[in-house]
């Protein structure tokens, strides 16, 4: 394909992607925006992403450096896009939807589920929940220092998995945008909305590390879907398929994570569901897209001429 042959593989392709589409976005809406500085910044992401790609393509640098340099250009710049995102999301919503989530969760459970879970809210539970669902930053970098030494083919394709996974959840944001449970239930606005009896309190961990958690994210409008469920779906498809000794190791973790995503009030069950779904098709996706990418001109020519 000619986006190989100018040095692009799948995950810059959506890493850059992701920038231009939020530039396009925030552009879009400049009018609203407090900082519409915003959108050159999302530019100059996306624009010195692809010039570094094309300019270490040019010099000849081997596979697995070009690999090991888009390793660590995504882990840079896909949070650093989603830390902007606080400057464009809250001024281009129309409306949130946390009422409607807490609809559809208690319409497929017959009751309102974050409440039912309240009696797991121990402390030491609540500790190990706080440091499972912490687990989400470093678990994509498991993935890339456990696979780094595969074949090329391969390590590209988990790439391609996480940078989509990553850049879909946060374009979903913008699709049904909705603040985390724990953050709706201190609003006046909300009262009545939520009927929870206790608190989220743990012994030793979550006490700061919870409100280290809270005062560090800047996005507020980020649960549909649940990135945490989505990511750890991913990473827990590429150790099932080339790591299975890693799979089993880390699976405790990840369920726990999940968890904690809803017993922490960070969810709606909704987002996890949604999340769930997401982190397979975002598996299966930055596969398919990596191997699309691989063919040959002639071979993609070739499969259009054959008759369904």
């Amino acid at each position: 394909m000619r986006a190989r042959k100018l040095g692009f593989e799948a995950c810059d392709l959506v890493t850059i992607g992701f920038g231009l589409i939020v530039a396009m976005i925030a552009l879009a809406f400049r009018n609203r925006l407090e900082d519409p500085q915003v959108v050159g910044r999302y530019l100059a992401v996306a624009i010195g992403y692809a010039g570094a790609i094309r300019l270490l393509s040019r010099a000849g640098a081997k596979p697995m450096a070009m690999s090991l340099f888009r390793a660590v250009a995504m882990s840079w710049a896909i949070p650093y896009m989603f830390l902007q995102l606080s400057q464009v999301l809250p001024f281009v919503v129309g409306r949130t939807y946390e009422r409607d989530l807490v609809a559809i969760d208690t319409a497929i459970f017959g009751t309102e589920p974050l409440a039912a879970l309240e009696p797991l809210l121990q402390p030491l539970v609540v500790d190990a929940l706080q440091v499972a669902h912490v687990m989400f930053y470093p678990m994509f970098l498991w993935g890339l220092l456990l696979l780094f030494k595969r074949e090329y083919r391969d390590f590209n394709s988990y790439l391609a998995a996480v940078a989509l996974v990553q850049c879909a959840t946060c374009l979903g944001y913008f699709l049904v945008p909705a603040m985390s449970p724990y953050r709706v239930a201190t609003l006046p606005e909300y009262a009545g909305l939520f009927h929870f009896t206790q608190p989220i309190q743990g012994w030793l961990i979550q006490p700061w590390l919870g409100p280290a958690i809270h005062h560090a994210e800047s996005v507020t409008f980020d649960c549909f879907p649940s990135g945490h469920a989505a990511g750890a779906v991913t990473v827990l498809l590429a150790m099932w398929r080339w790591r299975r000794k890693v799979f089993w190791a880390i699976l405790p973790i990840q369920a726990m994570l999940i968890l904690a995503t809803v017993v922490l009030r960070y969810h709606y069950v909704t987002d996890v569901l949604a999340g769930l779904v997401m982190g397979v098709a975002c598996w299966y996706g930055g596969i398919a897209l990596n191997e699309w990418l691989l063919k040959e001109p002639d071979e993609v020519e070739l499969a259009k001429e054959v008759p369904s």
